[in-house]
């Protein structure tokens, strides 16, 4: 009788066991189920989530729009180009086709920057201009008016003669203007004078109505 009671036993705690052992496995499945809920289940799902990267806010790297030429004279193929900014005249003869068997590239300077709204004349063998060989490119008009009794002397083109016509303005100063433009481009306004070296604000109203960009 009692191996009997003892066999029962044995058999009631072994039920118990297996009991305890399957609700706990119960419990541990659905608590791995509601951890996977509250993740992506996918790569996709991933990069979609709140964990992405922000994305940086409108204005944070803009490219410099690009600029707008007009190449004409002797060119294959005169016309308006876009051109990547920091562009130079070479990058705008390219673009027109190279220069014509007529072109001159002696009057030419290639490795000048070019600014929107240029103009681009490539001259023919023999054509003479009033530019020097390293400034035969043209801004646009912006409109300036003449202030004085003369002509305006242009200082995007003029040569060194040129501007020592300017009152105040000698050999030195002619060559630091022709030197300036050389290595930053045509003046977009006559204030730009001032950039140059040598020429200051009283240096500059001797002179500034005598003098245009277009």
């Amino acid at each position: 009788m009692q191996q009997f009671i003892r066999s029962y036993w044995i058999h009631v705690i072994a039920g118990l066991a297996s009991v305890l052992t399957l609700t706990l496995a119960i419990v541990l499945l659905f608590v791995s189920f509601s951890q996977q809920d509250d993740h992506p289940n996918s790569l996709d799902e991933w990069l979609q989530g709140d964990e992405l990267a922000e994305e940086p806010e409108d204005g944070e790297n803009t490219p410099e729009p690009n600029i707008m030429v007009d190449v004409k004279g002797s060119v294959v193929s005169p016309g308006i180009y876009e051109l990547a900014p920091q562009s130079r005249v070479v990058d705008a003869i390219h673009a027109a086709g190279g220069l014509s068997e007529e072109g001159d590239a002696n009057q030419l300077n290639f490795a000048m920057i070019l600014q929107d709204e240029m103009q681009i004349y490539a001259p023919a063998v023999g054509e003479e201009l009033s530019a020097t060989p390293t400034q035969s490119v043209v801004t646009a008009s912006n409109g300036q008016e003449n202030q004085s009794d003369g002509p305006l002397v242009n200082i995007n083109t003029a040569l060194e003669t040129e501007l020592e016509t300017l009152n105040g303005v000698g050999p030195s100063k002619s060559a630091s203007i022709i030197a300036y433009r050389e290595e930053h481009g045509p003046f977009a306004t006559i204030e730009d004078l001032m950039n140059v070296s040598g020429i200051g604000e009283k240096s500059f109203e001797k002179l500034k109505s005598e003098i245009t960009v277009q």
